[in-house]
């Protein structure tokens, strides 16, 4: 195996986990090149290249790693320069309890929320969700989008009930968030716990280093937007990606 070799990492473009593992990935320069994926199609050649569906998976180099904090673990361990996880015990173990909470908590919220806003506007959610694809592709997406959000909607618990929950878990990560000013969530240092409360608002941000959502989007879906986007826990995510996130190598 060279050291130049460069890893596989298998994504949907547009998911906050795997903005989180191709932000540790471009942190630690460690080499990858993106596979992307169009979701709901990805799922047998997933389960026959992997054994699951679940994504982001890092391939390559020796391994196969589903899970975004697995596989920050993972590079943690083969690129440890710049550090993600303090050696200390005890701070370490607030990184993990950190992490855990945004994403087990944070990570499904938002995401459920988000989806159910943008869920009425068939023409967006498709262009979001099958832009990796080609003509065919594209085209496969759009003729069975009622099957594609019949799956989105069991899949991620989308109704309004979930999207209300959610929601109110978005605005506790961003007044904890808030709160920190200049800070970070564990120590004085950027740690793993700040990569991924970070990379999980990506949407809501407006960071012009994140990952870019259509500026063309209904006047009710940027009015959403807009809202969480004048929250100060929104500016220290905007902080964090200005000062932390590198771009691709």
């Amino acid at each position: 195996m060279s050291d130049s070799e460069p890893y596989v990492h298998y994504e949907f473009w547009h998911s906050h986990y795997c903005e989180k593992t191709r932000w540790a990935l471009d942190l630690k320069g460690a080499p990858y090149r993106p596979k992307l994926l169009v979701p709901v199609q990805h799922a047998l050649p997933m389960i026959l290249r992997t054994g699951q569906r679940q994504v982001p998976v890092l391939a390559g180099r020796g391994v196969r790693i589903a899970g975004s904090t697995a596989i920050l673990e993972h590079l943690e361990a083969a690129w440890p320069d710049p550090p993600l996880f303090p050696r200390a015990p005890a701070l370490r173990a607030e990184v993990d309890e950190a992490m855990g909470w945004f994403d087990r908590k944070l990570g499904p919220g938002i995401r459920r929320a988000f989806f159910y806003r943008l869920m009425p506007h068939t023409a967006l959610l498709n262009d979001i969700m099958a832009r990796p694809a080609g003509p065919i592709g594209r085209a496969i997406y759009t003729a069975t989008t009622p099957l594609n959000k019949l799956i989105m909607r069991k899949a991620m618990g989308i109704d309004a009930a979930g999207a209300e929950r959610g929601e109110d878990i978005t605005r506790q990560a961003l007044e904890r968030l808030a709160a920190l000013g200049d800070g970070y969530l564990v120590g004085d240092r950027f740690t793993a716990a700040d990569l991924t409360a970070a990379a999980l608002l990506y949407p809501l941000s407006g960071s012009p280093d994140a990952p870019h959502l259509p500026p063309d989007r209904p006047a009710d879906l940027s009015e959403w937007l807009d809202g969480w986007r004048a929250h100060p826990g929104t500016a220290w995510v905007r902080r964090i990606y200005a000062e932390h996130r590198r771009p691709p190598a």
